[in-house]
């Protein structure tokens, strides 16, 4: 079972701070057009039927900014046979991983929780190569991270002006992606005539974590998450108080940051804007 995996934080009533601009960016439905599902396969196995759907969750800028703007994932959702309505979806944000092991502790829950969960994959849309990237290479994870914030932190708000740089950071298109899933599982489910309450448990290790703190901050039916791994609240604190820890040196998982020079920015003003996009206690 997951929970025997891991270590899980439960976090309650995140979202009741003022509207950010991820707000903005996430409930943009100028691209709903693209939000679209597919059901490829249903199988019913322990008690539980379960359907995996190709879905399309959003238009992330264009061309201008990678190779990788409209972003697709798989989709899983789990209805147990013994499922109480009244229970609420657990929802878990995965990588794009080839290992699928994480699905198996999913669909478990269903039945000793008696809840639909739901698992959504490519959080992000990965690898990604950006236009002006002089590399050339196709980024993953923390890299992609570290290289949008380098960009905002530079270039960004020249190449895209009228304050569309604020959507640069990849975090508002893994958040709005995540939101999108929710809708989509929504509306499936509804098509599909289950009775069901519309109130979720998001969860997510390390980027999806992260993630996992944003859906909450933003969206009201999120009732509680269990964000995993990731802890770095209130960035620029923590990554002092992690400095001056270790020595005057930083955590090898911030190497990437470090790279982009991201670590040198964090007591400037831009870096202070950044943190109000992408940390959530900008929403408290």
């Amino acid at each position: 079972m997951l929970a025997q995996k891991y270590l899980f934080i439960l976090l309650l009533g995140l979202g009741s701070g003022e509207k950010i601009p991820l707000d903005d960016f996430v409930y943009n439905d100028s691209d709903l057009n693209i939000a679209k599902w597919r059901l490829i396969n249903s199988t019913i196995n322990n008690n539980q039927t379960i359907y995996k759907l190709k879905i399309t969750t959003l238009k992330w800028f264009d061309d201008s900014l990678s190779n990788n703007s409209i972003w697709k994932h798989d989709l899983y959702i789990t209805v147990p046979s013994n499922l109480n309505p009244n229970n609420p979806l657990f929802y878990y944000i995965h990588s794009a991983e080839d290992d699928l092991t994480d699905l198996g502790y999913v669909s478990n829950i269903s039945n000793k929780c008696r809840c639909i969960t739901i698992t959504i994959r490519q959080i992000p849309n990965q690898p990604i190569k950006f236009t002006d990237d002089p590399s050339g290479k196709g980024r993953v994870e923390d890299e992609i991270i570290a290289w949008t914030m380098g960009l905002y932190l530079t270039d960004g708000r020249l190449k895209f002006p009228n304050k569309t740089y604020e959507n640069i950071p990849l975090l508002f298109p893994m958040t709005k992606a995540a939101k999108r899933g929710m809708d989509l599982a929504i509306n499936f489910l509804k098509i599909k005539g289950y009775n069901f309450t519309e109130k979720f448990i998001p969860s997510g290790k390390s980027k999806r974590g992260w993630t996992t703190w944003l859906l909450t901050a933003i969206d009201t039916r999120v009732i509680a998450s269990v964000p995993i791994v990731y802890d770095i609240i209130n960035w620029n604190l923590i990554i002092h108080d992690q400095y001056m820890s270790l020595g005057g040196r930083y955590s090898f998982a911030l190497e990437d940051y470090f790279n982009q020079n991201i670590t040198e920015s964090i007591d400037s003003l831009e870096f202070y804007d950044l943190r109000r996009l992408i940390d959530p206690l900008s929403k408290t």
